[in-house]
């Protein structure tokens, strides 16, 4: 507990409290008397009188020095005060403004507002600087998982410290607040002061808080959350997405997390590295993670993909890129040169149910045409193409050669339909060694 005197200024009419006393050392009685009529009579009664006058009047004169002395605390406006953990003091000299510039505090005060956290601290800021009278110094830290002091000393200057408010800028860092409030703490050097804390964090969320509060308690620092008016926080973030084989290209599956109390549904833009996109809606749990997928098309480039969610609130960590390999490369073809009146008769049947055990799951689908005519090999969709007992090609020649130079596999299947001689004719400049005739045994 602390005696303050809010006017002190006026110690200086201690002194008037004795002129009630100087009053009364002035005061004598008549040294004359003059005894007429019955007044004799009277006299003994009349010195008693006097005596009860002279009570009255060491009472007033008390009365008098009591009421000055009244008047006099009165107007130096005396005050006791209790010395309050994180309480703020009105009179602090030195400030210490803590701003958080973490990802999430680019979250919009609520749905309809596009102003977001760190704006409105920053112009909160402002405000109070126009209100400084000038007795006040300043620091500026800033802190997301660094710390960082803005100023370079302290300084009274409001235009300097607003300039350096104004040119804060965002980070996609996440917030450590302990070191934050370290950092202030050991600016003010123990000689007690304020910190002005502008931060979405509540509570004891952060390591360290425990340990560094009473630090501040027993340095005589004030430590003053300024609340920002963020209606319903929330953030829908993408936290994993990976790519699985199937049917037609495939499935990318990816997960979806809600920071915050908010449930409903969701836009999801999934784009590929082509720069086709797939649209999905997905149903959020308050504070919960749920998975969603899309299918793939068959043929689709390898690269960097994003997944893009539609969430108003914070923005800046609405994408999360992946890495999708290159899709329909793996794909087969088969060309059937004698299919046969039964599916068990086709030069490809088994090669096809060894392409795609049963077993194993969905392995690779390959594509079957009984005439080389009807596609032209490329290497963007098949990677390996299979010529089974195919009669030898004369119009795509040139193309299966540019196929196989381009990097795709040709496999050769000699059966009734081929001819060895013109097949080493059409491919003795791609192939190591000739094929040698079939020979019965």
């Amino acid at each position: 507990m602390n005696l303050f005197w809010l006017n002190g200024g006026f110690w200086w009419l201690l002194p008037l409290v004795g002129l009630p006393i100087l009053a009364h050392l002035i005061r004598r009685p008549p040294n004359q008397r003059w005894a007429f009529g019955s007044m004799y009579l009277l006299s003994r009664v009349r010195h008693q009188v006097t005596r009860r006058n002279r009570l009255h009047d060491w009472l007033l004169l008390l009365l008098r020095i009591l009421l000055l002395s009244m008047l006099g605390l009165a107007m130096m406006r005396p005050e006791l005060r209790w010395t309050v953990p994180n309480e703020q003091q009105e009179y602090a000299q030195n400030v210490v403004i803590l701003v958080d510039t973490s990802l999430s505090m680019t979250q919009t005060l609520d749905e309809t507002s596009e102003q977001s956290a760190l704006e409105w601290a920053k112009q909160e800021i402002q405000t109070l600087l126009k209100e400084n009278t000038g007795r006040r110094l300043f620091h500026i830290v800033t802190f997301d998982s660094d710390v960082d002091v803005v100023l370079d000393d302290w300084t009274a200057d409001a235009m300097i410290v607003s300039a350096s408010i104004s040119s804060i800028q965002q980070s996609e860092k996440h917030g450590r607040l302990a070191p934050a409030l370290q950092k202030s703490r050991q600016l003010l050097d123990g000689q007690g002061g304020e910190v002005w804390l502008y931060t979405d964090q509540n509570g004891l969320v952060a390591d360290g808080l425990e340990d560094e509060i009473p630090l501040l308690v027993q340095q005589n620092v004030g430590l003053i959350p300024k609340e920002i008016p963020i209606e319903d926080s929330s953030n829908l973030v993408v936290t994993s997405a990976q790519y699985s084989t199937g049917l037609e290209g495939g499935s990318l599956r990816f997960s979806l997390k809600q920071y915050g109390e908010r449930a409903g549904e969701v836009r999801c833009v999934v784009t590929l590295p082509d720069g086709s996109e797939i649209n999905t809606f997905v149903q959020t749990i308050p504070n919960d993670e749920v998975e969603s997928f899309v299918t793939l098309p068959r043929v689709t480039d390898g690269g960097i993909g994003q997944i893009e969610v539609m969430d108003t609130r914070l923005q800046l960590d609405n994408v999360f890129y992946f890495q999708l390999p290159k899709i329909g490369a793996s794909r087969v073809l088969l060309v059937d040169g004698d299919p046969g009146s039964a599916a068990i008769d086709s030069e490809v049947y088994y090669l096809e149910r060894a392409l795609t055990p049963s077993s194993v799951g969905a392995g690779i689908v390959p594509e079957i045409l009984s005439d080389l005519n009807a596609q032209e090999p490329k290497i963007d969709t098949h990677s390996v193409i299979f010529l089974a007992n195919v009669p030898n090609p004369s119009s795509n020649v040139g193309a299966l050669t540019e196929y196989v130079r381009s990097g795709g596999g040709l496999f050769i299947s000699l059966g009734s339909n081929t001819d060895v001689e013109r097949v080493n004719q059409l491919w003795n400049h791609l192939m190591p060694s000739l094929i040698k005739d079939r020979r019965t045994l």
